[in-house]
């Protein structure tokens, strides 16, 4: 047998047969081929929030470390590339914090001596607030799978009500509020860092 085709099989494997080979038979293959089929997807989805490709090489190899450190709490009823996603987020806004630029205040009077007198005015700041949040939303929606974002959104962005939603997507209306709950019960878990 030829080595691509030992490799196509090896893809064909699930991902929770590879996360089982590892931490039951420490598989060092099995982990690499896990790594293997995500890291493009990773590092393209970091490059897309850090716009910078040292940045994102850095923050992907951060990635992989932490599910590398954290492999034996993944819970296999859950979706593997949810929860390496989530990780990737996750260090994502830990890399973002950490490069941070911090500009002292007596550069900022210097620079602006009207700075203090809109200090009062707090709307400014929390439209930046507002748009960090709608940020982390966005990326925490991004790893939702899309049968609980499209009713998420209907709901919470388009002002639809459950009945509409689901005369909309052709779902009984139970389905679409079930599934409006687990939606937002991912999103809290993703927000929160679980």
């Amino acid at each position: 047998m030829c080595c691509g085709t030992i490799v196509a099989k090896m893809y064909d494997i699930s991902d929770e047969n590879l996360i089982n080979a590892y931490l039951e038979n420490n598989d060092e293959k099995a982990l690499e081929i896990l790594i293997a089929r995500y890291s493009s997807y990773i590092y393209n989805f970091i490059l897309k929030q850090v716009s910078d490709r040292d940045a994102a090489h850095d923050i992907t190899q951060e990635t992989f470390v932490k599910v590398w450190k954290n492999l034996k709490s993944f819970r296999p009823e859950g979706h593997f590339k949810s929860w390496l996603f989530m990780i990737a987020t996750n260090s994502i806004i830990d890399w973002q914090r950490s490069h941070a630029k911090t500009i002292p205040f007596s550069t900022i009077i210097e620079s602006d001596p009207d700075y203090i007198e809109r200090l009062v005015d707090t709307s400014a700041y929390k439209n930046i607030q507002d748009r960090a949040y709608q940020r982390e939303l966005s990326l925490a929606l991004a790893q939702v799978p899309s049968l609980y974002t499209k009713v998420i959104k209907l709901y919470s962005f388009d002002g639809l009500n459950f009945r509409e939603i689901s005369q909309q997507l052709k779902e009984p209306l139970n389905t679409v509020k079930s599934r409006y709950r687990r939606g937002l019960v991912l999103v809290k878990n993703i927000l929160s860092g679980i």
